[in-house]
């Protein structure tokens, strides 16, 4: 059975505020051998149509009487334009999508009722504005930032997002769920993507923090990616050998995600505080921490200024502004850690 001709469909949503208007335009729709019958006989699917301006196009077949189901799907989305979805997508994900376009290659298949595929979307020239509530949508509390900050992570100089899910369960199962499997396929491949330019700069230095370096798939659901912290020498504002390799695979990755920000902020610890006192004792001691604290915040201060201005160089005022500090650095004199400066997204 199938189409003789082509046919225009015509949907008002009035559930939503302003009501959400579409034209699906079906050019070819058919489907051969549908037989309830005959288990074992394979249907075959066609479809082209239009959603709007984007092609839709599926192809494959299924054997879909069988106890156990067989199919074999292939399907592509071209060019669809994200503002025709965003009053759906808006309310989900936390922002108004302004401009934009989405590419879908998919394909997947089930042998004795075990699904396997693939999706591939690829986002192209998103343009989006925060809505109330921002950062309250599942995929921002699933990865543990604000969708806007992963969005500029991911996204390349090109302007393009690239993605590949994979997609696998027992359809046989009662607590099988089609959108259950994609969004948590969605959930690792995002924090992988999102962390994976961060873990190698050298063969020895790697950008996030040990915890997120390590971390297994429970740990990392546990919070977002950490950055790893900028060491200096104690006292100085000396970078040490390896946060200078740091600072090169960084300035790397703003010039290559041009939406990504990064925030600083400089710490003082109790090791900037020993080697400003030196190796005195009693009265003295205490007079040489009166002395030397109020050094501290400039210490802090200067450090976070030294890594914004390495991080910027030659990028201009934009990227700049792409490299906040924060309002005040922070002076811990009973923190035994390195001093240094913490990054964050």
């Amino acid at each position: 059975m199938g189409l003789l001709e082509s046919s225009t469909i015509s949907m008002l949503d009035q559930t939503l505020s302003p009501p959400a208007i579409a034209t699906i335009h079906v050019d070819t729709l058919s489907l051969s051998n549908v037989d309830s019958s005959n288990p074992s006989a394979r249907t075959d699917l066609r479809l082209k149509a239009r959603l709007d301006d984007a092609l839709i196009m599926v192809d494959g077949w299924a054997l879909p009487f069988k106890s156990r189901p067989d199919f074999n799907i292939q399907a592509k989305v071209n060019e669809l334009a994200l503002p025709a979805v965003n009053p759906y997508l808006a309310p989900q994900v936390g922002l108004d999508i302004t401009a934009g376009k989405l590419m879908v290659d998919a394909e997947g298949k089930a042998e004795g009722g075990q699904l396997t595929g693939e999706l591939r979307p690829t986002v192209a020239g998103l343009r989006f504005a925060d809505r109330a509530g921002a950062g309250g949508d599942q995929v921002s509390k699933s990865i543990g930032m604000p969708l806007s900050t992963i969005i500029g992570l991911l996204e390349d100089a090109d302007g393009t997002i690239a993605l590949t899910l994979p997609v696998e369960g027992d359809l046989l199962s009662p607590d099988f769920d089609y959108s259950s499997v994609i969004w948590s396929g969605l959930y690792r491949v995002l924090r992988a993507l999102i962390t994976s330019p961060f873990k190698l700069v050298s063969a020895s230095v790697s950008l996030l923090s040990a915890g997120d370096v390590g971390a297994g798939e429970a740990a990392a659901a546990a919070g977002s990616p950490m950055l790893a912290p900028l060491a200096f020498a104690p006292g100085g504002t000396d970078l040490i050998s390896s946060a200078h390799e740091a600072i090169v695979g960084l300035r790397q990755m703003l010039k290559d995600r041009p939406r990504m920000r990064l925030t600083l902020c400089g710490v003082a610890t109790s090791q900037d505080l020993d080697q400003l006192i030196g190796d005195v004792r009693g009265r003295e001691r205490e007079m040489a921490t009166a002395k030397a604290l109020p050094r501290l915040p400039e210490l802090a201060r200067a450090r976070m200024t030294q890594v914004r201005d390495a991080l910027t160089e030659g990028g201009g005022a934009d990227r700049r502004g792409r490299v906040p500090l924060c309002s005040e650095p922070r002076v811990a004199p009973s923190d035994p850690g390195a001093p240094r400066v913490e990054l964050g997204f």
